[in-house]
């Protein structure tokens, strides 16, 4: 058993007090911990498997690289809404949206990638946990959230091995809306930029460029359709 510290901050992480703001600051926190709270109550059938894989997450010092509490949910949904049965997940970071996913859609085969060995083990740990590890093919969904740098590489990838009509989302290519830039400063930049333009450039999809704001802040995500 984790401290009673520690599994304060995991239970805190999952579903956050909501902070006392002032009406000119913007409650991104507190709208999404709202939500979740509302939409996602303790009482739900997946409750627990989410709990032990925050609390492993944590108790193993892997850094803070989850996305929004909201968007775990919105890409389990995403999935029951296009019945998907084969999901392709890019970079895992714990394997805690892998977890929502695969709890909320019993009939998803799952196939995960990671670089890092060690988020790698802890993503496959807490899918076991979670009872879905037997979860994997043509994509009808595919999410990547790795290194921008690639990120075309894995896009351009994720097309070519997905069904007509497979929704695919590459997070944080938003880059605080410094993607609009017209000479991008880091690498990161640079690999947003080429990953929207490339894939615009193409006719085997069509995508659009959605802005996020979140917990997590200001950001976006490009989601694709394969024809």
């Amino acid at each position: 058993m984790l401290p009673s510290i520690l599994l304060e901050e995991f239970k805190r992480r999952l579903h956050p007090p909501l902070p006392q703001l002032s009406e000119r600051e913007h409650p991104l926190g507190a709208v999404d911990s709202y939500g979740v709270a509302k939409l996602h109550p303790n009482d739900r059938p997946n409750a627990s498997s989410l709990e032990l894989a925050l609390e492993y997450i944590i108790s193993d010092g892997l850094p803070d690289a989850s996305i929004s509490l909201a968007f775990r949910k919105f890409l389990a949904l995403q999935c029951r809404t296009g019945q998907v049965k084969n999901v392709l997940l890019v970079g895992l970071h714990g394997g805690y949206a892998t977890t929502w996913i695969a709890t909320m859609n019993p009939q998803v085969h799952i196939t995960a990638l990671e670089a890092d060995s060690s988020h790698a083990q802890m993503a496959r740990e807490n899918i076991n946990k979670a009872g879905v590890s037997s979860q994997r093919p043509r994509y009808e969904f595919a999410f990547i959230d790795a290194g921008l740098e690639h990120s075309w590489d894995y896009t351009n990838k994720a097309i070519c091995i997905s069904r007509p009509g497979a929704n695919i989302i590459v997070n944080k290519v938003v880059q605080r809306g410094e993607v609009a830039d017209t000479e991008p400063e880091t690498v990161d930049m640079d690999g947003a930029q080429k990953v929207i333009e490339r894939t615009g450039m193409g006719p085997r999809v069509e995508a659009c460029l959605m802005q996020q704001v979140s917990d997590k802040g200001y950001d976006g995500y490009l989601m694709a359709v394969v024809k």
